[in-house]
């Protein structure tokens, strides 16, 4: 505890600030009625520019840094509203800039996930608590705030903010998915680095949090995603063949037994049967009779398509950035590789499918634990991109810091050398 919080240099103070802001700035802004958001973003840019200072050349950064200022010329697509352009840069590059600040992590990866382990408990304990709240039909008395901003959503004309009677949101103190990603690989990540974290009861206690509030919450998508991110992913605390023969079989075995028997249980209850079914739907693959992936299908899909189609150079950033919603002629394609393709032609989504490629590749040159951790967590997002968008937002931030801590972490041979250049 001593040396996370009194042998701290500027850098590391920045960097502590912005992890614990990324994690709670939705929920203390609701809670106070400031916008702590703003200060998010402005702890952001000190950040960034000193990993900058530190910036390493090679293939990936160098693709990356290009990718961020290709995308940020767009915001001179005059084409559309110049503001709404300017609001895409917080959702779609300020996400891609994050993995300098990963390969900072990286360098107090030790400290660093014994901080994060430490504010990580109130974090899924939220959750948890929100969950249990909502159950027992006392929301609006115990956490006013949460029930004022759906309230407001509400009256501002966003539906969908349930699935049947289930709570869609579930930790708004993040909107729609991001907390509920932030659950999921903020855990796993803590669980690869375990050998790290100093306080394994704490870090017990928030995993079994971690895995309560995924069962509460009861959504599909960060299910899905935890559920390939350990069929890929060989943890290193069991033998390696045996290990991996182990989590496949339990995971078959569970959607089998899920798809059997799961949704005849719990069809009839007034708040998980719809939730159920759209988990079974997904499991066994009878996308068909899902009707929320069948409206993107009929409308986000057939619409961002017939766009893509037509605009080879694309719509501009601001017609598809969740942050510039209000504008007249935004356009949800609910598919994130559809995103880069709208925001930014056929070029935009060649440059980011590269990215991904030279990230791929390099995972392969990492230490076992960290190649198939990253492996699935790749997987995992471009799972789910190819419903939501991942990649942009906070989930996106999450992504790109998590990508840049593996790649250049001194646990693997191409990190440690890129470590003695970057620590200075």
């Amino acid at each position: 505890m001593h040396r996370i919080f009194f042998n701290i240099n500027a850098e590391k103070l920045g960097i502590y600030l912005f992890l614990f802001f990324l994690m709670y700035s939705n929920l203390l802004s609701r809670v106070t009625g400031l916008n702590l958001n703003a200060i998010f973003y402005l702890i952001f840019l000190p950040v960034f520019f000193y990993s900058l200072k530190h910036f390493i050349w090679d293939s990936i950064t160098i693709v990356l840094m290009f990718i961020a200022l290709f995308f940020s010329l767009y915001i001179f697509d005059f084409r559309y509203y110049f503001s709404a352009n300017l609001w895409s840069l917080k959702d779609i590059v300020i996400p891609l800039l994050c993995f300098l600040i990963g390969s900072r992590l990286s360098i107090y990866k030790d400290d660093v996930m014994n901080y994060i382990n430490l504010i990580f408990l109130p974090f899924v304990a939220y959750g948890v608590a929100q969950a249990i709240i909502f159950y027992s039909g006392n929301f609006s008395a115990v956490l006013p705030w949460d029930a004022s901003h759906i309230e407001s959503m509400s009256s501002a004309g966003i539906k969908n903010l349930f699935q049947c009677q289930l709570l869609r949101f579930f930790g708004v103190m993040n909107a729609f998915l991001e907390y509920q990603l932030y659950v999921v690989f903020i855990v796993s990540l803590l669980w690869l680095n375990v050998d790290a974290v100093k306080n394994r009861v704490l870090f017990a206690i928030n995993f079994l949090l971690a895995i309560i509030f995924l069962a509460l919450s009861f959504e599909r998508s960060p299910i899905i995603m935890f559920l390939i991110l350990i069929f890929i992913w060989n943890f290193k605390f069991i033998p390696k063949k045996m290990g991996l023969f182990l989590l496949r079989s339990t995971v078959i075995l569970a959607v089998i037994v899920f798809s059997i028997y799961g949704t005849e249980k719990l069809k009839e209850h007034p708040i998980l049967g719809c939730a159920a079914q759209r988990l079974n739907n997904l499991l066994t693959l009878n996308l068909e009779r899902d009707e929320a992936i069948n409206y993107r299908i009929d409308n986000n899909w057939r619409e961002s398509s017939g766009l893509a189609l037509k605009n080879y150079f694309g719509i501009g950033p601001g017609r598809i950035s969740p942050a510039a919603q209000s504008y007249q002629d935004y356009v949800g394609p609910h598919n994130n590789f559809l995103v880069y393709y709208l925001g930014y032609g056929i070029l935009g989504l060649i440059f980011f499918l590269f990215f991904l490629v030279l990230v791929s590749i390099r995972l392969y040159r990492l230490e076992r634990n960290y190649k198939y951790f990253g492996y699935g967590t790749l997987f995992s997002f471009c799972a789910m991109a190819m419903f939501n968008s991942p990649f942009l937002g906070k989930g996106g931030i999450l992504f790109f810091l998590i990508l840049g801590c593996l790649l250049f972490s001194s646990s693997n041979k191409y990190g440690k050398q890129c470590s003695k250049a970057m620590y200075k």
